[in-house]
């Protein structure tokens, strides 16, 4: 599936009424804050805005992930896993 598809699902459910973003306020990570992120003993979420944020595990791996919900249930999209 490719981005413009992604966000035609999206655009479809939000323009149906059944799908709620998870907003949030804050500023966006820059490319020099993902980069300089370390692993720790326990996983982190680095919010990015919008109910996006970068998830980094004990491994240091890094997963972008983003927070939504669709029809009143919490859902999670994993971007590039």
């Amino acid at each position: 599936m490719n981005l413009a598809t992604f966000g035609g699902i999206l655009h479809t459910a939000y323009r149906h009424g059944n799908f709620d973003t998870v907003m949030g306020a804050g500023m966006a990570l820059t490319e020099l804050e993902v980069k300089k992120e370390k692993a720790s003993d326990k996983p982190k979420k680095l919010a990015d805005g919008g109910g996006m944020y970068l998830l980094v595990q004990t491994s240091g791996t890094k997963c972008w992930r983003m927070d939504y919900r669709f029809e009143g249930k919490r859902k999670t999209l994993a971007l590039g896993v």
